[in-house]
């Protein structure tokens, strides 16, 4: 996809600096910071490779790297629909699962909490330091990400708190993370994730690869559901917005109509296949993203 660079942005934390205010930068998102963020990111995983006893291997950097940019084109075409700071979206997408790896954990994945808490450690010292933003913004844009990681239980808990949401930004990301887990690419990823010995998906599947595929179905069913019901539950937080939120709405439900029904296709391809194994996994989703391509 293609996307135009700034389209305003009307939540209240915008300073209303004009263009020319030399400390603009410090609070809003360029496309120099876009540029630097995925550098860094892709450094960052690329040292992770290179320490010793790591379980991280080129194939998980790479099946994360794609799920990262997945959904920061969803996040990205949902803020501009919104008429939301498209760039600040995508560079909150793109780093949302900067901490995701971790050469410490088996499986090579971090924990739940752990990689959606960004507040301090090295991407705080990177806002603050490399890009020389504000405390204040980077506070917030942690704030954002770590709304990804909120499951539609967790919300259903939570949501008659506003402060339970960081921002109708963070909103915008939660959506756009689990619209990919509801489409063919996320159901790969996510089986991919599970199966990576001593993750813990790999514990709860007992390293079973059918019950891997039927989890990672659950999960899509399930985000499919909050992402197509959960419009009036959402409506009470983001009163004031209410022209961005419906069009946000718009943007979201047809993307998860298409990944709706990618999906679909892919699971009734598998369940008639059959495979037995991760391996076998690949290859059949290998030979359907050639046949879909053939299709555009």
């Amino acid at each position: 996809m293609i996307f135009e660079n700034k389209d305003g942005d009307n939540e209240s934390w915008k300073t209303g600096k004009d263009d020319k205010s030399e400390n603009l930068d410090a609070e809003s998102i360029t496309q120099v910071d876009l540029t630097k963020a995925w550098f860094f990111i892709t450094e960052y995983f690329a040292r992770i490779l290179h320490v010793t006893g790591t379980q991280v291997d080129q194939h998980l950097v790479d099946l994360v790297l794609k799920h990262i940019k997945r959904v920061a084109d969803m996040a990205q075409y949902i803020g501009k629909q919104a008429g939301l700071d498209s760039d600040l979206i995508r560079f909150e997408a793109l780093c949302h699962d900067f901490q995701k790896l971790n050469p410490q954990k088996p499986g090579g994945l971090s924990d739940l909490m752990d990689h959606a808490t960004l507040a301090t450690g090295p991407f705080a010292k990177f806002m603050t330091g490399d890009l020389k933003k504000t405390p204040a913004f980077t506070a917030r844009i942690c704030g954002d990400m770590f709304e990804h990681i909120s499951t539609p239980v967790i919300v259903g808990i939570v949501v008659r708190d506003r402060r339970a949401l960081g921002s109708f930004y963070g909103y915008v990301l939660r959506c756009a993370n689990m619209l990919d887990y509801a489409g063919a690419s996320g159901l790969i990823y996510d089986v991919e994730l599970r199966q990576r010995k001593y993750s813990l998906g790999w514990k709860e599947d007992g390293g079973d690869f059918k019950k891997a595929f039927a989890s990672a179905c659950r999960k899509r069913d399930l985000f499919l559901k909050d992402l197509f019901e959960n419009c009036p539950l959402f409506k009470t937080l983001w009163r004031g917005f209410d022209e961005q939120f419906y069009r946000a709405r718009e943007a979201i439900i047809h993307l998860a109509s298409i990944n709706k029904t990618h999906s679909e296709k892919f699971i009734k391809i598998v369940e008639l296949s059959k495979p037995k194994n991760i391996i076998e996994f690949r290859k059949l989703y290998k030979v359907f993203q050639e046949q879909q391509l053939q299709h555009v």
